[in-house]
């Protein structure tokens, strides 16, 4: 028995190999840096004022168009053009949250000189070119904007990031996260998002899908009572496949209320404004991601949000997006609010769970309505109606089904449309021209510097 362990244990000899081999590695890893800092120093005397043009304009095709603002600047030598050739080259990874992520994580910036170019001149270089302000909140304004490249209108919301605070930083972030996640008939579409940088300023363009309606609560108050039933069961269907849409993304909206939806020219829904939106689901781990953010609207806000406030409490923020599409509909048909906006009467109301029906109801609600009120405005979070059980409610399943056929349809289209994809390729190739453009601006200008 005892020679049996002792011939399990390593013998002399292989240990002695192992040192050898790893002092071998450790030798040949010492001669490939040594080979590659030569390399490095050599090239460094190599550079010449054309590798350092070629790498400006490089920047300015990714999206960067920076320049040095004197001669003295421009002739840094090798480690500032190191930099500019790193900014130059797409990053590969990111990180997978926008809290983690920079601005320009999500973004492309340009720069420029004010005495040299104006933003007019930069959009319009970039296929764009402002109309009129349709719009205007705390976070920026939006405009009725033009494509130049196909000839259509689109919405730009601007955005000055100048002095921003971290909370609105994070919601622009979040806001261009989420429109590049989704692709959703009934969520606004998102066209093409740059920012234009001076030395003193900083504003974001986002240009997306124009509504050439109004929003849902305008709408909603053109009645005098509520809408009807087939209408609102339209529309609620569109709106609830929109977030359903979000939630497979583990996308939380977080603001969910009537004007944040908008009408296309068919009164068809958009859902819009993800400024205050989150990731609420780690895949990678398998668990929900809760949060203690007292955030939405307040009419619209869940039991679980308002106790929040005055304690520390955390909650899961899909069940709240649930319990705001309740409100929504309540309010879709009553043309008013379930409870009271007071925060302490809202929550004493929330937690009696009586739901009443108001006298500006165009229909008498059935058994199915009543239940779907019941189960969707549920104040304990872990009963309240879940996506999958709302979607196949019977109040709304064949209105769902309808949409999401549709949805099915608007998928397989813009797949299989060529046609379209020509349009994009064409709209592609002539922003790469006018970025192409802006590069040959920005040489002439270091040129001039450096005769100066």
């Amino acid at each position: 028995m005892f020679r049996e362990l002792c011939n399990c244990w390593p013998t002399k000899p292989a240990r002695h190999k192992r040192e050898k081999e790893r002092k071998n590695e450790r030798k040949n890893n010492e001669r490939i840096t040594t080979m590659t800092k030569r390399r490095y120093d050599t090239n460094r005397k190599t550079y010449d004022w054309k590798k350092e043009d070629s790498s400006i304009r490089l920047s300015t095709r990714s999206g960067f168009a920076q320049i040095p603002t004197s001669p003295t600047a421009t002739m840094a030598g090798a480690t500032s053009i190191n930099q500019s050739m790193r900014q130059a080259t797409p990053k590969l990874s990111r990180p997978s949250t926008p809290s983690q992520m920079k601005t320009t994580d999500l973004t492309h910036i340009i720069r420029h000189d004010p005495n040299e170019t104006t933003v007019e001149e930069i959009l319009h270089w970039n296929g764009y070119k402002l109309e009129v302000e349709i719009g205007k909140g705390s976070f920026g304004s939006v405009y009725r904007a033009r494509d130049l490249v196909n000839d259509t209108l689109v919405a730009c919301k601007v955005i000055d990031i100048s002095k921003t605070s971290k909370n609105q930083s994070l919601s622009v972030r979040n806001e261009l996260y989420v429109m590049e996640s989704v692709n959703h008939p009934h969520i606004i579409k998102l066209y093409r998002h740059f920012i234009i940088e001076s030395p003193k300023s900083r504003q974001v363009y986002i240009f997306m899908q124009l509504a050439k309606s109004k929003s849902l609560s305008v709408y909603v108050r053109s009645f005098k009572t509520g809408l009807p039933e087939q209408t609102t069961k339209k529309m609620f269907a569109q709106v609830v496949s929109a977030i359903n849409h979000l939630h497979e993304k583990h996308i939380a909206h977080r603001d969910i209320k009537m004007g944040n939806v908008l009408l296309d020219e068919n009164n068809d829904c958009l859902v819009t404004d993800f400024g205050l939106s989150r990731i609420a689901y780690r895949a990678s781990q398998g668990k929900k991601i809760l949060t203690n953010k007292f955030c939405g609207t307040m009419p619209y806000m869940a039991p679980e949000i308002l106790l929040t406030r005055d304690n520390k409490l955390v909650y899961d923020p899909f069940p709240a997006d649930i319990w705001a599409l309740g409100v929504l509909l309540y309010c879709m048909i009553n043309r008013g609010y379930p409870f009271p906006s007071d925060g302490s009467k809202m929550l004493e109301q929330q937690m009696i769970h009586k739901i009443r029906f108001g006298k500006k109801m165009q229909f008498e609600p059935g058994i199915d309505l009543i239940d779907l009120f019941q189960r969707i405005l549920e104040p304990n979070a872990e009963l309240r109606l879940r996506m999958d059980q709302l979607m196949k409610h019977p109040w709304l399943i064949k209105e769902i089904n309808i949409v999401e056929r549709n949805v099915r349809l608007y998928r397989a289209a813009e797949n299989s449309q060529s046609v379209t994809m020509k349009t994009k390729n064409q709209s592609m190739w002539a922003r790469e021209s006018f970025l192409e453009k802006i590069a040959q601006r920005k040489m002439a200008i270091v040129k001039r510097l450096r005769s100066s």
